[in-house]
């Protein structure tokens, strides 16, 4: 289910987020460069729904992800300029150079990372700091919703712990066509050992060295 915004009316540390200076303070956010991440993803039209899985790990430049759909399973890595995909159930790989009109992201169908650029030229229709609540859990975004085509609005939740993407979804004409949400986070450091195997080719080659 969707999170649901906690009452924050009264909280002493609630930020002063509007329109005119939320990408200044997204501006001024730190922003995680060693971890894990685990998002849900969902593309449809109001009847059917396309789900898949995105886990992320993250070396600063270097990023892995595990893209798992109900028919396939999918690795992509990268070195911040190129990018190598397989099927895990062939070990043959493809390796293209990344470019402005194709990152990462876009290979998995996640936000683009560097959000900022997006957000930068979309006109920004609501922005406030938001603490949403999942069971037992809070976690404190700066929420904004933009209009970046015609009858299409996008929403984003930023973690303001991680300055990451928290949650985003796309609007059509009041349908939801598009969302996307983290369900698992851990922060890690540069030399952890989890990274070890991480960011090698099925022919064995190391993308770090």
């Amino acid at each position: 289910s969707d999170p649901t915004p906690v009452d924050t009316e009264g909280d002493n540390n609630l930020l002063s987020v509007d329109n005119q200076n939320v990408i200044d303070i997204l501006t001024s956010m730190n922003r995680a460069d060693f971890y894990h991440q685990l998002y849900s993803v969902e593309v449809g039209n109001g009847v059917d729904t396309a789900a898949s899985t995105v886990e992320l790990w993250v070396c600063d430049q270097f990023k892995q992800a595990q893209v798992t759909t109900p028919r396939n399973a999918k690795t992509v890595v990268s070195d911040g300029e190129n990018i190598w995909i397989w099927d895990v159930s062939d070990p043959g790989y493809t390796n293209f150079l990344l470019t402005e009109d194709l990152t990462f992201e876009d290979v998995l169908g996640l936000p683009a990372f560097d959000y900022l650029n997006v957000l930068e030229t979309a006109h920004i229709t609501e922005a406030e700091y938001l603490m949403l609540e999942e069971g037992n859990s809070e976690t404190a975004c700066i929420f904004l919703a933009t209009q970046q085509e015609e009858d299409a609005d996008v929403r984003y939740w930023i973690s303001l712990e991680t300055g990451l993407l928290y949650e985003a979804d796309a609007m059509n004409n009041s349908t939801q066509v598009y969302h996307v949400q983290q369900t698992a986070f851990d922060l890690l450091a540069s030399e952890d050992e989890v990274f070890s195997d991480k960011f090698i080719l099925p022919d064995g080659t190391s993308i770090i060295e």
